[in-house]
């Protein structure tokens, strides 16, 4: 019964080419099942709600985070500041050339966050930086 009433509740298809009044055009990716699109130099990715275009409010706040180039950018070189205080030396010059690749915005119960993965162009390390509602909640990588 429970996989025939989820078969009835399918979540629509969503549009796979969007045009925001303020972010500009995204495409939807498949894959990622996300929206994807550039605004200001950032690629940004809008996650999938089970809608056919992204909810009003994570659209504001993507717009918000990305219209404010200081603080995206401050707070990235105060997250860099404070690991390389903990990492090792070797690592020093990696923190410093790392720069936003993209950030993916999604919803966390009413939490509004990012994602942001992070590159240097020679690093194998997967590095990231996430926010939740705005503020920066530290640094780190995966291999």
């Amino acid at each position: 019964m429970k996989l025939f009433k989820r078969w009835l509740n399918k979540p629509p298809k969503p549009l796979y080419s969007y045009e925001d009044l303020q972010l500009g055009l995204m495409c939807f990716d498949d894959e990622d099942e996300t929206w994807v699109g550039r605004y200001k130099g950032y690629e940004y990715r809008i996650a999938y709600e089970y809608h056919k275009l992204p909810k009003s409010d994570l659209l504001q706040y993507c717009f918000d985070m990305l219209s404010n180039k200081v603080a995206l950018e401050g707070n990235l070189q105060q997250q860099k500041n404070q690991h390389k205080r903990t990492a090792v030396s070797e690592l020093h010059d990696e923190i410093d050339d790392l720069r936003y690749f993209n950030l993916m915005f999604y919803r966390n119960d009413s939490q509004m966050c990012i994602l942001a993965q992070l590159t240097d162009d020679d690093s194998e390390r997967l590095w990231r930086v996430e926010f939740f509602d705005g503020r920066c909640d530290g640094i780190g990588f995966d291999v």
